[in-house]
């Protein structure tokens, strides 16, 4: 398997790259000859702050390959526009999207980075006549201008995070319907945290927002379940990665995915 790059990073020691694709991922890179599963996602898929991301802990559960296509800061314009992240899940048994958080994408009311979607880069006319007070320049984070909006003004963040919401949504349905093209199996995680911007993290997901997303799926998977512990911090925690891969880890099977015939 030809790998353009590597790099240093983190707690494992390397980025990586796979052909075709603009993006980083968590290394070393994997072989993507034989059967294998497909992980997509942002920074919690990437496993940022964590050893063991749940792709890894998904494949030690289950004994199925799963290669990790988390990108710290991708979110559905990174995804759908992927040529590589595309190609690989075509090649795929299976894969596994985690929903990103719904500030993540480019809409009238601002533009985000098309491979970092968690950069700000410009508002929009409508949303700078709606905030006059507030000076766009200096935010470089869409986590950081929706907090200081919602700071600045609860009832107007509500409205616009509905929008936010009703946007996300679509575009997700994009990348399904992309995916769908590939002829793979397509599950669902749904990572909860605690509640930020009073909807549910990643920022203002709902279940509102995600439930017509299951359709265009094999299935929904959230971790922790309703009711279970949520994680305190901006990303999960270790037990949250366990949670998802436990959770997983029947459907993976119940796709008919086979068992790797080397590793790598």
């Amino acid at each position: 398997m030809e790998h353009p790059w590597t790099g240093p990073v983190g707690l494992d020691g390397t980025y990586c790259g796979y052909v075709g694709s603009r993006l980083r991922f968590r290394g070393p890179a994997r072989s993507l000859d034989g059967p294998y599963v497909a992980a997509l996602g942002g920074a919690a898929t990437f496993g940022k702050g964590v050893a063991r991301p749940w792709p890894h802990l998904l494949e030690g559960t289950t004994g199925h390959r799963v290669v990790n296509f988390g990108a710290v800061g991708a979110g559905p314009e990174a995804l759908a526009h992927d040529l590589g992240v595309i190609a690989a899940c075509r090649r795929a048994q299976a894969v596994v999207v985690q929903l990103s958080g719904a500030g993540q994408v480019t809409t009238p009311l601002y533009r985000v980075h098309p491979r970092r979607n968690d950069r700000f880069l410009e508002a929009g006319a409508e949303l700078r006549a709606q905030w006059p007070e507030v000076d766009f320049s200096a935010f470089t984070f869409t986590g950081q201008m929706l907090d200081a909006l919602h700071a600045c003004d609860p009832g107007r963040f509500t409205a616009m995070a509905e929008r936010l919401r009703t946007a996300w949504t679509a575009r997700m349905a994009e990348v399904l319907d992309r995916l769908a093209g590939t002829g793979r199996p397509v599950l669902l995680l749904w990572l909860r945290e605690r509640p930020a911007h009073g909807g549910a993290h990643p920022a203002l997901i709902t279940r509102s927002a995600v439930d017509p997303l299951i359709a265009h799926s094999a299935g929904l998977v959230v971790a922790p379940p309703p009711g279970g512990r949520l994680s305190p911090a901006a990303l999960p925690e270790t037990a949250t990665h366990v949670a998802a891969a436990a959770a997983l880890a029947p459907l993976v099977d119940q796709l008919g995915t086979t068992r790797p015939r080397a590793a790598g």
